[in-house]
């Protein structure tokens, strides 16, 4: 009788044993980067700028919001990187958000007293992205 509870139980060991080490295998592998942030370089011609509204009055009260996604070479978004959109002497740009965040995401106002289109670049960690940033203002 010792001897089959002492079967069972190295069989039941055994099997608990590869059970185990085949979850770990499986959570080291595959579960472990899911949710991760990615804090890489950013590729330029794979982030981009998006505006809205398309225009806004010239009357220094209306703003126009500029939206910039950071994205790796695989389309990842990276966070912590400094945003910065190039200075016009007719805009006014605020910086609401000019660190990336988890979705690789930074955020700007502008606004101006003089109608035009303009055209801004966008640099992030000293590169420039090959997108520029259109913005017109109406009177």
């Amino acid at each position: 009788m010792n001897r089959k509870i002492l079967l069972f139980a190295t069989i039941f060991l055994t099997i608990l044993l590869l059970f185990s080490g085949f979850y770990w295998f499986y959570s080291v592998r595959f579960l472990a980067g899911r949710a991760n942030i990615k804090v890489s370089v950013f590729s330029p011609e794979n982030s981009y700028v998006f505006t809205t509204p398309l225009q806004a009055r010239a009357d220094g009260k209306e703003k126009i919001r500029i939206t910039v996604f950071l994205l790796d070479d695989r389309g990842l978004a990276v966070a912590n990187q400094k945003v910065e959109i190039a200075f016009h002497e007719n805009l006014s740009i605020e910086a609401i958000q000019p660190i990336t965040d988890s979705t690789g995401k930074a955020i700007f106002d502008a606004s101006t007293l003089k109608p035009g289109d303009y055209y801004l670049e966008v640099i992030a960690a000293g590169r420039t992205l090959p997108q520029k940033v259109h913005l017109r203002f109406i009177p």
